[in-house]
């Protein structure tokens, strides 16, 4: 079945790269990374971490799926190669380098931000005291 799914991704690689190509043709792009367990090809007890990235354009474009074995910067380097535009991430060190070049403007990412405002909420009458 390994050698199936192979022959399947192959088969699907054009359309995955059309998605791709739309995505990074976008005005802002949006990602996001989720760790995940992966397993060791050595010893199948064993559990790595490796990363799904999400990538949104804008629009009418579609999302797509990227897979690292670890949240190093090379991922999104490689998958966010010749986009110009704006990007919104989160705060992880690892974009600093595709915004230094100049055609990346940083878009902040404020989910981050919200959450510590719905903590807040539960706090009741103790935000309101000094």
């Amino acid at each position: 079945m390994c050698d199936w799914m192979a022959k399947e991704a192959d088969m699907l690689e054009p359309l995955y790269l059309e998605m791709k190509k739309r995505i990074l043709s976008s005005r802002v792009v949006w990602t996001d990374d989720t760790p995940v367990k992966m397993q060791d090809r050595q010893d199948e007890q064993k559990h790595a971490p490796g990363r799904v990235w999400v990538y949104i354009g804008d629009g009418g474009n579609p999302f797509v799926f990227d897979f690292t074995e670890s949240r190093k910067l090379d991922g999104p380097v490689e998958f966010l190669k010749g986009f110009e535009g704006y990007l919104q991430a989160d705060a992880f060190a690892g974009y600093d380098c595709i915004f230094s070049g100049g055609k990346v403007e940083e878009a902040a990412c404020w989910a981050h931000a919200r959450r510590k405002f719905f903590d807040a909420q539960s706090s009741g009458d103790k935000a309101t005291r000094f």
